[in-house]
């Protein structure tokens, strides 16, 4: 008879941050509790000889896992319209155990304001109604297919960094924004930057995509790795192009007021395994365990 079980593994949370010594094999969740929109991560400790990389799940949405410093690390992000609830991760390596992890996703409370459209943008031609068709039919349509082939392993060797010298938040993620009955959920977060001020790579990374679109003006989209993709968008000018392989902190382009926006600014979005979350709280939460 074969021998289906010859590795246990043993489970330990880790809420609070603080690190206790685990005996290998191991799986470790580091905050098992998130918000709507933001990252928890799941770390994997290799054991005896096993080389097959580990498969991970919450609920029902793939979580890539990479080799990372002696360990497999994934990055869950709850998707922002996630139904609040307990969800199970699952993480299953070939010929081994599987663990199951309860994951607790809390509501957000993404706050309402108003869908603003100044005169010099309705004397551009946008209106509250072809703003949302915008979205609907070119740029999306144009954001998905820049994400549409990611790349498995990692372009990046450490944690992400922040896509401008200061960061100040002048729209966050999530918050709705409302004109009568066209209601669009705000997937990225507006950083304040003046015209042509230098817009930095947040990671390693492939450009797969400088486009000017409808709504979003000026874009980049850069694939990390790991289906990891960050994305730029109401830029003046593009420092790269489509194709070009960059590294964390190369200058990519210069902030801008392109597109439907209401003032110069920068638009970050991140795409973490098919959904779009919370940029800074993702930035923050890579540096806190890769180094």
């Amino acid at each position: 008879m074969r021998n289906i079980l010859t590795t246990f593994i043993v489970l330990f949370f880790c809420a609070d941050l603080s690190y206790a010594a685990l005996p290998s094999p191991s799986v470790r969740i580091e905050k098992n509790t998130i918000k709507q929109g933001e990252t928890l991560v799941i770390e994997v400790t290799p054991w005896g000889t096993a080389s097959t990389t580990p498969f991970a799940w919450v609920g029902s949405r793939r979580v890539w896992l990479f080799p990372y410093d002696g360990k497999y690390i994934g990055f869950y992000s709850a998707p922002a319209k996630a139904t609040p609830a307990v969800y199970r991760a699952t993480v299953v390596v070939t010929g081994e155990k599987t663990v199951k992890v309860p994951v607790v996703i809390k509501n957000a409370q993404f706050p309402v304001t108003k869908l603003v459209v100044t005169k010099e943008l309705n004397d551009s031609g946008f209106t509250s109604k072809n703003i949302a068709s915008n979205l609907a039919e070119a740029d999306t349509p144009a954001i998905i297919a820049a994400l549409s082939r990611p790349a498995t392993s990692p372009y990046f060797s450490g944690a992400f960094g922040f896509p401008l010298k200061t960061i100040v938040n002048v729209g966050a993620f999530g918050n709705y924004r409302k004109s009568g009955t066209t209601a669009l959920q705000h997937l990225g977060t507006d950083l304040e930057a003046v015209t042509n001020t230098p817009v930095y790579a947040v990671n390693d990374g492939v450009v797969t995509m400088t486009k000017r679109l409808i709504n979003y003006g000026n874009s980049i989209v850069i694939d990390h790795g790991a289906h990891i993709f960050s994305m730029y968008l109401h830029l003046d000018t593009f420092a790269v192009a489509s194709g070009d392989r960059v590294k964390k902190g190369d200058i990519i382009g210069y902030s801008g007021n392109t597109g439907y926006s209401i003032a110069p600014h920068l638009h970050l979005s991140m795409n973490v395994n098919g959904t779009s979350i919370d940029p800074l709280n993702f930035i923050e939460t890579t540096q806190s365990v890769l180094h």
